[in-house]
């Protein structure tokens, strides 16, 4: 599953009383068992002539001393590059390569040409293992750049135009990437060298009669950053039938918007320079692209993938799975502060300021014993409908400290070992303005 672990709107009990201790992963496993890197380095849009030093510097690392940053390229058979990037990679390696489909060659038998073309471009001597998707379901006439009659007509190889037009069966029961479809399936299943089968950029109602149909599930859908905070009935049936969702276009989508934001860029940084501070000595700052791919791994429990792209060594290493994995997990509040920067900045949104931005978020409190030595307390949360009790924190010395997140209006209670019982509600005059509020405990009974 890789629903949102926390959200200003649907925060979770044992999420808001227990630290996150979900480290970003450099692997996801998906449903068929195989593994795939979380962070794919995408090549599709680069320049040919670029493409094999960025292959040899950000993802064999034939530099001395540099370390192999990257396991996943992703590409398109529409980018006419798979044979460059076999070329680029050595032999024998272990890089794995997505790539994809066109609208042009949907349907069965043209979709099969393609795929046999797509695997004989990718050496096997290079390229040991690929993962097939489809691009696109049908040529779509009211995306700009999309010329579906002119593409059409450019196709000039017979053993592929002897076959119907996509164009003909865009949508309904013979459409044709069903068909196509249909031959991932089949290839999938005889040839060990195709990884995993997928589509991309496919409507919720598309995937719905995917589903229904196939004798052998996507095992990866590939969808805009704008769907991982605007499709909730999509990222759902993805979750209920074991779909990895793989999401592209992040570092386009919201640093294009960050330059007209000036309060996403301040919590952004904020938030970044708080990481920073806890990295070991010697290793990379948390930057905003580190931050918001971390941030993507944590919230979504390491079960969404991510396609970046970038053809400067330096941003490649920053954003690698590695590096990433040893950024510090986010705070609960943290957390519920990127995802709605990133909401409202991926929706061409500005963020309001720190104060309203927090007003419904969790904050830090802190629970001091100042009672005589040997007494320890332990910290019980009260449901405010059910009004049962949930220990939170347990045998808290004298002279020692607990802290949760808890929200305003909250009730708590602590217990001493001599029975004395203490009781607290948490409302925002405690903040005085800030985040955090101290409850000490046996000072003056229990108030701050």
């Amino acid at each position: 599953a890789f629903t949102m672990k926390i959200s200003s709107s649907i925060f979770l009990l044992p999420t808001l009383l227990s630290p996150l201790f979900v480290q970003a992963q450099e692997t996801i496993k998906l449903s068929n068992g195989v593994e795939i890197s979380s962070i794919g380095l995408g090549v599709g849009n680069l320049q040919h002539d670029l493409i094999p030093t960025v292959i040899s510097e950000q993802v064999v690392g034939k530099k001395k001393g540099e370390e192999k940053l990257y396991d996943l390229i992703d590409t398109g058979a529409a980018s006419k590059n798979e044979k460059i990037i076999s070329d680029s990679l050595p032999t024998g390696g272990k890089t794995e390569v997505i790539t994809k489909v066109w609208y042009t060659h949907l349907g069965y038998e043209r979709t099969k040409f393609a795929v046999q073309n797509s695997l004989k471009e990718l050496s096997p001597t290079s390229v040991q293992k690929v993962h097939l998707m489809i691009h696109w379901p049908y040529c779509r006439d009211e995306i700009e750049w999309m010329n579906c009659e002119e593409e059409e007509k450019e196709l000039t190889d017979r053993r592929v135009t002897r076959y119907e037009s996509p164009l003909k069966n865009k949508t309904g029961k013979n459409a044709a990437w069903k068909g196509s479809w249909k031959a991932l399936e089949e290839m999938y299943t005889k040839n060990p060298r195709i990884a995993s089968i997928g589509v991309s950029n496919f409507e919720i109602e598309e995937m719905n009669e995917l589903l229904q149909m196939a004798t052998v599930k996507p095992h990866i859908y590939q969808g805009s950053v704008w769907a991982l905070f605007n499709a909730p009935e999509l990222i759902h049936l993805l979750n209920e039938n074991g779909v990895t969702f793989q999401t592209f276009g992040v570092m386009s989508t919201i640093f294009n918007s960050l330059q007209h934001f000036h309060n996403a860029r301040y919590h952004l940084e904020r938030i970044s320079l708080d990481l920073t501070r806890q990295m070991p000595e010697g290793e990379y700052g948390v930057t905003w692209p580190k931050l918001i791919l971390k941030w993507i791994s944590q919230a979504f429990d390491g079960k969404v993938g991510v396609v970046t792209r970038t053809s400067t060594l330096e941003h490649a290493k920053e954003n690698s799975p590695k590096s990433i994995a040893k950024v510090p997990n986010l705070t609960p509040i943290q957390l519920v502060e990127v995802e709605e920067v990133l909401h409202s900045v991926v929706n061409g949104q500005d963020t309001p300021d720190v104060d309203e931005l927090m007003k419904d978020a969790p904050l830090n409190v802190k629970f001091v014993n100042r009672l005589p030595k040997g007494r320890k307390i332990d910290v019980f949360w009260v449901h405010p409908e059910s009004k049962e009790h949930t220990l939170v924190s347990e045998g808290i010395e004298s002279d020692h400290m607990s802290e949760i997140d808890a929200y305003v209006g909250h009730s708590f209670f602590a217990v001493a070992s001599d029975g004395s019982i203490f009781d607290f509600m948490v409302n925002r005059d405690h903040f005085h303005g800030g985040k955090q509020a101290e409850f000490i405990i046996g000072g003056r009974d229990g108030e701050l």
